[in-house]
């Protein structure tokens, strides 16, 4: 590693614990907050709700999103996107925290439930392309996440 990469390195890895305390601090001091600051140039790229997601069709062998899924606007064109840009045969897996509606309520999904709301909603099955297939569902960490796993078609 170059001298000036180390000593960057070694700077943040110094100021690792508090970086992002002192920059909402610095933040607040300039009269915004770090979330408005970030808002700006994001606002920039001219993203839509439910972005595309940049690739071509068919790119990569296999597609996994872990998490927030339950945050989506649009969870049916998310999925639609996810296995846009899946090769033909590839494999598209979401894993995300839910509750399972076949059993009772675990106390690590009422954990989930308690500090998420948003996740009372069961798994988006309903919601997966025309054509996915060889579906499945399973649940895993206790029942408290789910893992969809689907191929696009030839």
């Amino acid at each position: 590693m170059f001298e000036r990469e180390r000593k960057s390195r070694a700077h943040y890895e110094a100021r690792s614990r508090w970086y992002d305390w002192a920059n909402r601090l610095a933040a607040l001091l300039r009269g915004t907050s770090g979330i408005r600051e970030r808002r700006k140039p994001v606002r920039r790229l001219g993203l839509e709700p439910a972005a595309h997601l940049p690739f071509a069709d068919g790119k990569f062998d296999a597609v996994l999103h872990h998490g927030g899924f339950a945050e989506f606007g649009n969870k049916r064109g998310a999925l639609a996107e996810m296995m846009r840009v899946v090769k033909p045969a590839g494999k598209v897996v979401v894993c995300d925290a839910g509750i399972p509606e076949d059993r009772q309520i675990s106390l690590v999904n009422r954990l989930i439930l308690f500090t998420q709301p948003e996740y009372k909603v069961p798994p988006p099955m309903d919601l997966l392309p025309a054509g996915a297939q060889d579906v499945r569902l399973s649940w895993y960490f206790r029942g408290g996440w789910y893992i969809i796993e689907f191929y696009r078609p030839l």
